[in-house]
């Protein structure tokens, strides 16, 4: 069976260009193999395609059967390692804590203990809302990484 240290080992081997990442490597019984790749500035189809190549040359010339798949981790994947959430810093992201509580703001800040991201104000509705009442302030929530479940991208669409 390929181990995903065995394909981290080749990956380390192909020299990724210094702004490349692995994000994650999964195996499952039957050898199929799924490797996400990415950089600061998103990750071409050719370069998927240059990253296959050479995995799958490796394992060829050990006689291995397997199918691989090689991409950059889509939007609906959790960001895992701190490549990621170093280049999501100022974008809207949802975490959901251990605790199950979700908090949703824009990733100001990131280090490997943990991140703070800011809660946008959100008002009041119309209603209630009075000519010169202000809008609730924003806050800035630090969370430690060690009480966050997953981390994913918010992607909006046009206007709220």
């Amino acid at each position: 069976m390929i181990t995903k240290e065995k394909i981290l080992a080749i990956l380390k081997d192909y020299k990724l260009e210094k702004d490349f990442f692995v994000v994650d490597v999964l195996i499952n019984l039957n050898n199929n193999i799924k490797i996400y790749i990415d950089k600061e500035k998103g990750v071409s189809i050719g370069e998927c395609v240059k990253v296959s190549r050479f995995v799958e040359e490796k394992l060829l010339s050990e006689d291995l059967d397997f199918s691989l798949e090689v991409s950059s981790p889509g939007l609906d994947m959790p960001l895992k390692v701190q490549e990621q959430y170093k280049k999501n810093i100022g974008n809207k992201i949802e975490i959901v804590e251990i605790s199950g509580e979700k908090r949703k703001g824009v990733l100001l800040a990131y280090d490997d203990k943990s991140l703070t991201i800011r809660k946008e104000a959100e008002g009041k509705t119309k209603k209630s809302r009075k000519p010169n009442q202000e809008k609730d302030p924003q806050t800035d929530y630090k969370i430690l990484m060690d009480h966050i479940k997953s981390t994913k991208i918010l992607i909006s669409l046009g206007n709220k």
